[in-house]
């Protein structure tokens, strides 16, 4: 009986041996790795930002041609005035439109707006007195083209009086006034890699 008790305590203490041998050599292969770091959360205006950066009027023949100021990254709206005085007139209005925010900007089209008669596709719209021409930037395709932080491009909207227009008669006559609005569409682009 003795024996195999001393042949039990020995299995026992070998097998305890083993499971403290094991641990140690586990605590010797084994590593612990941490990760830290810090998320910032950016104000809208420091992630999504497209705006106008600059715009100026011009004018042709009798006309008189306005546009509102820009500050760079702030102007989302331009006020674009234009008087038409002879069948040789025009404004035009050049532009830029640039991406002042951390959040890429995918261009996915416009809307040309003259009165009523607004365009989606075609680039001029016009009625019996006057035609307005959007030249859109270099390269911009709709829904293709991305801006990316600081990209940039120029557009150009021209307004001209229509060959044969009809003027008011008379000094109490009231000018005919028209509508016209440009309104370009952004949305977030899928973030690149």
């Amino acid at each position: 009986m003795n024996k195999e008790r001393n042949y039990k305590n020995a299995i026992i203490f070998v097998l305890l041996l083993s499971v403290i041998v094991l641990s140690v050599a586990f605590a010797a292969f084994s590593t612990n790795l941490q990760v830290s770091g810090t998320t910032k959360v950016l104000s809208s205006t420091n992630s999504w930002n497209i705006a106008f950066e600059s715009a100026s009027a011009t004018k042709g023949g009798y006309a008189t041609s306005t546009a509102s100021d820009v500050t760079g990254g702030k102007t989302t709206t331009i006020q674009f005035d234009c008087e038409i005085a002879s069948d040789a007139d025009s404004c035009t209005l050049k532009g830029t439109i640039k991406n002042y925010g951390k959040i890429n900007a995918k261009y996915t089209g416009y809307e040309l707006k003259l009165g009523e008669n607004t365009q989606t596709a075609q680039t001029e719209v016009s009625n019996d007195d006057v035609k307005v021409t959007y030249t859109k930037p270099l390269n911009w395709v709709e829904n293709t083209t991305v801006l990316a932080t600081d990209d940039s491009g120029e557009f150009t909207l021209e307004i001209k009086a229509q060959p044969g227009i009809t003027f008011p008669e008379g000094e109490e006559a009231p000018a005919k006034e028209y509508t016209v609005s440009l309104t370009f569409k952004f949305e977030q682009a899928e973030p690149t890699e």
